[in-house]
């Protein structure tokens, strides 16, 4: 299938997934390694507000299916600096990016989705882990709205937002079909797509979004609430060593080199997991989750580390070998 050009000095699609991730593994590390979650969450902020002039300076041409990833990857990645904003206490900072978020997000599902759009449906092996953005973003929102409502007294925006949160619970099970079988099939080609970490982390925000639930007054089916935040939680551990078993024998397959920028799509997962460890942990009155939760956040400030290492590595050898090759192509002064 022929993909549409790309328009001239346009962002990257999905562009926020690096703010996502790095948003998130500081909130992840916030309880153990305050220093450094502290500096991540003034990086993931820098990058949020760079990259949001940039699109709006930039804009998608109308109608354009790049638009709406970049939305998802929006209010995903706002929400999870204005957690770490909220962590700290300027709350009017937190306030504004957790109300973004939900105004983006209300855009968003206004519109259809990529993949079911005319001409947007492919085959079974390109689906990927990515659709799931859409419920990623819709768990975002709960968070987001939860906060909003410091004094947690409205019962009926409680029951409003575990009604959404069940409904991104649903979401996710036609989604999860046509990404398992696409990972499969991807699998036996050899081949693996970061994103597809995205199974585990749909998860484990799910699970957030419950232990956030959890805090507010009034919340109906509590019970039911925190059972099915630690199905949640039990299912994404489920996710991890399988994807990891498929992503290191691909990753054996073939010629190593430094980590692209999908890779963001893996440590965003990582960083849910360790910071939906630690929430419903504590919410649902598990201390072993908790403690799964806080080794899991040195994993992935980790893999934080090593992407944005092989990235920024990758960037300085291109412009090293591109300068090269300028000069390779002229005679240099005696």
């Amino acid at each position: 299938m022929r993909r549409p050009a790309r328009v001239a000095g346009a962002l990257p699609e999905g562009v926020f997934a690096a703010v996502m991730a790095t948003g998130i593994v500081s909130r992840a590390s916030h309880a153990d390694a305050p220093v450094i979650s502290t500096a991540l969450l003034w990086l993931a902020a820098a990058g949020l507000v760079v990259l949001a002039v940039l699109a709006v300076a930039r804009p998608r041409p109308r109608g354009s299916r790049a638009a709406w990833w970049d939305a998802v990857t929006f209010v995903a990645a706002a929400g999870a600096v204005a957690a770490g904003y909220a962590a700290r206490g300027p709350h009017g900072v937190a306030d504004a990016l957790d109300a973004a978020a939900i105004a983006v997000w209300l855009v968003a599902i206004a519109r259809p989705a990529p993949w079911t759009r005319a001409g947007g449906r492919r085959h079974g092996h390109e689906a990927s882990g990515r659709r799931l953005l859409v419920v990623v973003a819709t768990q975002s929102v709960v968070i987001s709205a939860v906060a909003l409502d410091g004094s947690g007294g409205s019962s009926l925006l409680a029951g409003a937002l575990v009604a959404v949160w069940v409904a991104g619970l649903l979401l996710t099970l036609p989604i999860d079909g046509p990404v398992a079988r696409g990972l499969l099939l991807r699998a036996q080609r050899g081949r693996f797509r970061a994103d597809d970490w995205i199974l585990m982390g749909v998860l484990a925000i799910s699970a957030l979004a419950a232990a956030s639930l959890l805090g507010m007054h009034g919340v109906p089916l509590r019970r039911g609430v925190r059972i099915l935040g630690i199905v949640a939680w039990a299912g994404a551990c489920l996710w991890i060593p399988f994807l990891a078993r498929i992503d290191i024998a691909c990753s054996l397959g073939r010629r190593p080199g430094p980590p692209g920028s999908l890779r963001w799509s893996m440590v965003f997962p990582f960083g849910m997991f360790a910071a939906a460890s630690q929430a419903i942990g504590t919410a649902a009155g598990h201390p072993l989750i908790h403690r799964v939760g806080l080794d899991a956040a040195w994993v992935a400030l980790i893999a934080w580390a090593a992407v944005a290492a092989g990235i920024g590595g990758g960037a300085v050898a291109g412009l090293v070998g591109s300068a090269g090759s300028r000069i390779g192509g002229r005679q240099l002064p005696e």
